[in-house]
């Protein structure tokens, strides 16, 4: 039957409405490219997912009564259970005895949107620029400039003079390396790159983000014999405006890691992609270790200054007496504890054994107190070389 430029196939059947897509009762619904299933299910409209239960829902401009299906979407009314359906000044009543048409096939639209264009992704790169063990025929020492990306597809190099190892001048590269589109992020691990090209940065409005997880460019560091460790002073003992009440070791299933805190609301929650278990090939029931810090009153203030340092890692450090020292920034180590008791010693050395089983995984969480009601902040940590 065709009403109104719309095709109907009735008892359990498909319908398409001026390009809307029905399957009736207890069906799956296409309605300007939102879909709905009834009675107690899975609703998308407009790009938002909703599962009500005899609830009413409202949703970009949408109001849905669910169990008892009633569905407002885009200027379409639609009540399922009945098959009674008005869209676009057509009313159909589906159920009845209504000549049919051959079925039409359903496309199914994708839930997630598709990637970004290739030119539309967030460009960024990895930059290092520091004298190097190289000199020019008059014998004057070099600095060099490295550029890449995490993949390494894309390199450029190039050296100057120290004489001329400025600002301007890593601007002046940065746009020849970039062509027409400067990046948006350059990553730099090394301190004495960094106030170099952040000046360079603010200069092209490009975004430096200082940081020790730059593989790609450690990689190409390596390959051209070139040292890139750093030189790191000797750990400085934690404020003692942020020291907490007490603290323990802990470890949660690697399935657990980012279920267990996504949900909750966490002032500072920093699980980066690239640290999620599953991006690291660990197996769900492979415990991750961690250190979890009860800070009383000063939680949210410690929260809020681990933030700011960038936790790296948290490692156990044998000494007399023993203590935990925080990896944070690119060079900075603080004192989170200090300890002589033999059995947290032993409680350590399993710490840092778990550690080597979860591929170097940790975590660190900051909270009020025991009682698991309320988190001030949680870190996933990975030592980087």
């Amino acid at each position: 039957m065709l009403v109104n430029e719309s095709f109907i196939l009735a008892d359990e059947s498909l319908i398409l409405v001026n390009e809307s897509f029905i399957l009736a009762d207890e069906s799956l619904i296409l309605v300007n490219e939102s879909f709905i299933l009834a009675d107690k299910s899975l609703i998308l409209v407009n790009e938002s997912f909703i599962l009500a239960d005899e609830s009413f829902i409202l949703a970009d401009e949408s109001f849905i009564l669910v169990n008892e299906s009633f569905i407002l979407a885009d200027e379409s009314f639609i009540l399922v259970n009945e098959s009674f359906i008005l869209a676009d000044e057509s009313l159909i009543l589906v159920n009845k005895s209504l000549n049919s048409t051959p079925l039409l096939p359903c496309p199914l639209l994708p839930l997630l949107p598709p990637p970004l264009p290739h030119s539309q992704r967030m460009k960024i790169w990895q930059a290092d620029f520091y004298r190097r063990p190289l000199q020019d025929a008059s014998g004057q020492i070099l600095w060099e400039l490295l550029i890449c990306d995490a993949t390494r597809s894309f390199k450029y190099e190039a050296t100057c003079l120290q004489s001329a190892a400025n600002s301007n001048w890593v601007a002046a590269q940065l746009e020849l390396a970039a062509g027409e589109k400067l990046p948006d992020v350059i990553q730099v691990f090394r301190p004495q790159s960094l106030s170099l090209i952040e000046a360079a940065g603010r200069n092209l409005s490009i975004n430096i983000e200082p940081t020790r997880h730059t593989l790609a460019l450690k990689q190409w560091l390596q390959e051209k014999q070139y040292p890139s460790a750093l030189d790191k002073p000797p750990p400085a003992p934690l404020p003692e405006n942020l020291w907490g009440e007490q603290w323990r070791f802990a470890t949660l299933a690697a399935s657990d890691v980012e279920t267990r805190f996504s949900d909750r609301p966490i002032p500072i929650l920093h699980i980066p992609e690239f640290l999620k278990p599953i991006n690291l090939g660990l197996a769900s029931t492979v415990p991750v270790p961690g250190v979890v810090i009860y800070g009383g009153r000063q939680s949210m203030r410690l929260a809020r200054w681990l933030q700011q340092a960038r936790p790296v890692a948290l490692n156990y450090i044998s000494g007399a007496p023993d203590g935990l020292v925080l990896e944070a920034g690119l060079v900075d180590r603080w004192i989170v504890a200090t300890f002589e008791d033999s059995e947290v010693t032993t409680a350590a050395q399993t710490y840092e054994q778990r550690k080597q089983q979860s591929r170097g995984l940790h975590f660190l969480l900051v909270q009020p107190d025991d009682s698991g009601m309320t988190y001030s902040g949680f870190w996933l940590l990975r030592a980087e070389d």
